[in-house]
This record gives C-alpha cells, sequence and structure tokens, in this order.
C-alpha cells in the first residue's frame, strides 16, 4: 500500500510539472506527429534515375534489348554505351553510379 502511494504522489508531481511547463508538452505533442508526417509523406525510399554506364562487349541484338530494357524504365539513366566503355573509370570519376559489363 505505501508503494501505491509513493507511485500516486509521483504521478500527482509530475503533471504538475507538466502544468507548468507547457513547452515539454507541446514538444512531446508535437515533435512525434511531425516526424510522422515527414516520414509518411516528404521521404522517399524509392531510387530514380541511376546514371548507368553500360560497357557493350557483344554487341549482339540481344545484348542490345538487354541494354535498352534498362533504358525503358524510370529507374536508370544511360549515361554512356558501347564496347569501349571504361566503366571503372567512370564510376572513379563518378560519372557514373552503376556500371554495366
Amino acid at each position: 500500500m505505501v508503494r501505491l502511494k509513493r507511485i500516486f504522489a509521483q504521478t500527482l508531481k509530475e503533471l504538475r510539472q507538466l502544468r507548468r511547463d507547457r513547452l515539454t508538452v507541446a514538444l512531446a505533442l508535437a515533435l512525434p506527429i511531425l516526424l510522422l508526417l515527414l516520414f509518411g509523406f516528404a521521404v522517399s525510399l524509392e531510387i530514380n534515375k541511376i546514371n548507368l554506364a553500360v560497357q557493350d562487349l557483344d554487341l549482339t541484338p540481344t545484348s542490345r534489348e538487354y541494354i535498352a530494357s534498362f533504358e525503358r524504365t524510370q529507374k536508370f539513366h544511360v549515361v554512356s554505351q558501347g564496347a569501349n566503355i571504361k566503366v571503372s573509370q567512370m564510376l572513379n570519376r563518378v560519372e557514373a553510379t552503376m556500371g554495366l559489363i
């Protein structure tokens, strides 16, 4: 019973403190709501327009169709393609984010 009285007294003390300090109450309520809205609407984890460098050593219709399938999506932007493209150098110079050989 003594423990319950202590808990009740502590609860009353904290409620009085919250009533005095309005800024803490506002932050405790507004900050989680703001973060929820931010992550719900503003932050997107979808990746679009990745710069892609393609070195096509095969040069067949099948390989060209494979490269075209990357170009048709909204995810990739082919910045350079051909048989003598140096993908590793383009990645080092940050001209491309991704390479396909």
